[in-house]
């Protein structure tokens, strides 16, 4: 995604106009624009070319060349091969959705490899036309699709990789494999080396806690509640090796892999076995080892010996360990021993922490006063409750009118009392008061 690690370029732009007329794009005119950004800041880039005013029946035909390892966008020339080599040497993997927001006549994806190098690939969600040709001494891989329309989408589907056609591919045999890479690259790195100042802290949360249970706890949530999400540096490009202890502790902030890196840190200080993990929140991993990662946790070993999954990014001003907002998520801890790919357990309802119990009253059939407390436990009831928090509560009545208005288009909240706001909310029982307008029933 950034000029670190990748390269895109437009071989050819051609636009078939309807009354037959052909137009081949300058494509020196490419222009170079920064992507846009939001929390993660690590100097992205996209590549655009004006194509001009489309009629009906006109069709834009272009050929792009991708070097790297991540989706490539953008990258400013060829002048340092080395920075595409993939974190995972001699590896290969592509994830390449087959689907389209614009009406598609045709799409072709071609992979050229060694011949000596194995590749394993899934068409998943639908059907293509796939080859494997010996041309100039490689493997030549082809997919294609025709006549794409659209993918229709429903409320509240599932993400896309989840129902519309994909291609999934790698090199690397199985998921193991991976992760024992992911665990010798940051155990090299030192990205959990201990730090003098961190372990003042450390010693200072965990004193008087008597139970794994209760020093894993705090530990988490000290990392949850402190160390702000902005990612500032990406550091290493490829983005599997973790800012290391000193780092993150004197920053104070990052993205989810400085977030589960610092607790990675803390527990490891606090005498537990800790490490990396990535998962896909979001979507479902597939079997094959093809990298569909972008979230970074972590895992504890217990004093039972299993392995207990920790996401300090999820769960700020609640009181769970793990998100119940990622159940039935599949992870990959980078573990010594070598892991497969894991999921999480799925949650009965019963046992979903939140505490509520409104009271109305309607006035003049117009107004409609909700008392509503609300105790959140988890990460369902504190997204219920996300504009209760100070740093949240600039947007709350923002979101509550979107609630109010999957409940009439003509609700209007007149006003909202958040009452006062504790320290902490995961310790204590929130009061709200909402007041809200609807149109008279016939």
């Amino acid at each position: 995604m950034t000029p670190l690690t990748a390269y895109a370029e437009f071989k050819r732009v051609t636009i078939h106009r309807a009354n037959g007329k052909v137009d081949e794009l300058d494509v020196r005119k490419t222009c170079d624009y920064a992507a846009p950004a939001r929390a993660i800041y690590w100097g992205a880039r996209q590549i655009m070319i004006e194509v001009g005013a489309l009629q009906p029946g006109d069709i834009v035909d272009y050929e792009i060349a991708k070097k790297g390892f991540t989706y490539a966008l953008l990258a400013a020339g060829n002048e340092d091969e080395s920075r595409f080599i993939p974190p995972m040497r001699g590896q290969f993997y592509d994830i390449v959705p087959f689907w389209s927001s614009t009406p598609t006549v045709r799409k072709v994806y071609v992979v050229s490899i060694p011949m000596e190098k194995e590749l394993q690939f899934q068409f998943y969600q639908g059907e293509c036309a796939s080859s494997m040709r010996y041309e100039d001494g490689r493997k030549k891989y082809s997919f294609a699709m025709d006549d794409m329309m659209p993918f229709v989408k429903e409320t509240n589907m599932v993400d896309l990789f989840d129902a519309a056609p994909k291609l999934m591919m790698s090199s690397t045999p199985q998921w193991k494999d991976k992760s024992l890479w992911f665990n010798k690259v940051n155990e090299d790195y030192g990205s959990f080396d201990p730090l003098p100042e961190a372990q003042k802290k450390v010693d200072e949360l965990i004193k008087g806690k008597k139970t794994e249970m209760e020093k894993i706890a705090v530990l988490t949530h000290w990392v949850a509640d402190n160390i702000r999400y902005s990612g500032i540096s990406m550091g290493k490009g490829e983005g599997f090796t973790l800012h290391n202890t000193k780092m993150n502790y004197t920053d104070r902030c990052g993205v989810c892999k400085d977030i589960a890196g610092t607790l990675i840190s803390f527990l490891r200080m606090a005498g537990f076995e800790a490490y990396p993990a990535m998962t896909m929140a979001g979507s479902r991993v597939e079997s094959i080892p093809a990298d569909h990662f972008n979230h970074c946790v972590a895992v504890v070993k217990l004093s039972n010996g299993t392995y207990m999954p920790l996401d300090p990014t999820w769960v700020p001003f609640c009181r769970e360990l793990w998100s119940s907002a990622e159940q039935q998520q599949n992870y990959l801890p980078g573990v010594p021993e070598g892991s497969d790919l894991c999921i999480t357990r799925f949650r009965l309802p019963k046992t979903i922490m939140y505490v509520s119990k409104p009271t109305t009253a309607w006035k003049q059939m117009v107004h409609y006063a909700v008392l509503l407390p609300l105790q959140p436990k988890d990460r369902v009831t504190a997204i219920s409750v996300a504009s209760l928090p100070p740093a949240f509560r600039a947007n709350g009545k923002a979101r509550w009118n979107v609630s109010l208005l999957a409940i009439s288009p003509k609700a209007r909240l007149l006003s909202v009392d958040y009452g006062k706001i504790p320290k902490t909310i995961r310790l204590h029982l929130l009061k709200s008061l909402f007041v809200m307008k609807y149109p008279i029933m016939p």
